[in-house]
C-alpha cells in the first residue's frame, strides 16, 4: 500500500505542475500522457497484488488509484480539446479586432495631419 501511496502522491505533483505554471498547450497534453502512464501503472500493479499478496484493501486501493487516474487523463485531454476549438472560434474575432485598431489608428494620424495643416494655416 505505501508504494501505490508515494506513486500517487508523486504523480499528483506532477501532475499540478501545468496548472500551477500555466504552460501551453504542449505541456497539458504531457501531463494528460503521464496520467495515462501512471493510470496503467496502479492497475498494473493491484493486479500484481491481487497475484502474488492477495490484501484486499491494498489491491482495491490501487485499483481505484488506477480507475482515477484514467478518469484524470480523460478530464484533461477533453479540456485542452475543448480549448483549442474555442481559441478556433475566438480566432476570427481576434482579426476583426487587429483591423477596427488600424482604422483607429489611421483616423488618428489623419485627425493629426488636419489639426497640424489647420496651425500651419493659422
Amino acid at each position: 500500500m505505501m508504494l501505490a501511496l508515494v506513486i500517487n502522491i508523486i504523480g499528483l505533483v506532477l501532475f499540478q505542475i501545468p496548472w500551477c505554471c500555466r504552460k501551453g498547450r504542449c505541456f497539458l497534453y504531457t501531463a494528460g500522457g503521464f496520467a495515462v502512464f501512471l493510470s496503467l501503472g496502479m492497475l498494473a500493479l493491484g493486479i500484481t497484488m491481487v497475484f502474488y499478496f492477495y490484501v484486499p484493501l491494498i489491491c482495491a486501493f490501487a485499483v481505484v488509484g488506477g480507475i482515477l487516474w484514467a478518469v484524470a487523463a480523460t478530464l484533461i485531454f477533453v479540456y485542452v480539446g475543448s480549448y483549442a476549438e474555442s481559441e478556433q472560434a475566438q480566432q476570427p474575432n481576434n482579426n476583426n479586432a487587429d483591423v477596427e485598431l488600424v482604422d483607429v489608428e489611421q483616423q488618428q494620424a489623419s485627425t493629426v495631419a488636419i489639426a497640424s495643416g489647420k496651425a500651419a494655416e493659422s
